[in-house]
């Protein structure tokens, strides 16, 4: 996948703290189309979500609705966890093959190898390269976040 690739795709995220509001920061630093379904008022664990994501308000409350809607919206998911699956994370990967979308589960004490990655996106005709990085200091590195990956433009208005 080449730069001028990366920069057509569309990383998608609920804005919840942790990886998935870094994975927007990055995406927005790197002039990658960012968005994704937020809960009503953008609520998030440390208040309303900044206006500077261009999330899409679900009418649904619950995270368990936006997860879903992010991966029935996206051509594959990344997970990026530490530990076992549970909760949201644990649903997001249940969901994810379920409705037939490409999941791939990145255990970061692990790590993935950037050519892995790569190939997990070519080969699942995924349209998203995102040199993700973690640095295992930081204190919320056991927050378990999910991002869903869709093609830009694909399912704007959807979410």
């Amino acid at each position: 996948m080449r730069d001028a690739e990366i920069r057509r795709l569309k990383l998608a995220s609920g804005g919840p703290t942790g990886v998935d509001r870094a994975a927007l920061e990055v995406g927005l630093a790197l002039g990658l189309a960012v968005g994704g379904g937020c809960p009503p008022g953008r609520w998030a664990e440390d208040g309303a979500i900044p206006d500077r994501y261009p999330l899409t308000e679900t009418p649904e409350r619950d995270y368990e609705a936006r997860t879903r809607r992010n991966i029935e919206g996206s051509d594959g998911t990344l997970i990026l966890n530490v530990g076992k699956l549970d909760g949201g994370t644990a649903l997001a990967a249940r969901h994810a093959r379920q409705v037939g979308k490409p999941c791939l589960v990145v255990a970061l004490e692990a790590g993935i190898e950037p050519a892995a990655f790569r190939g997990w996106l070519d080969n699942n005709r995924i349209r998203n390269s995102l040199p993700l990085r973690h640095d295992s200091s930081c204190p919320r590195r056991k927050a378990v976040r999910t991002l869903a990956i869709e093609k830009n433009g694909e399912h704007e208005g959807e979410i």
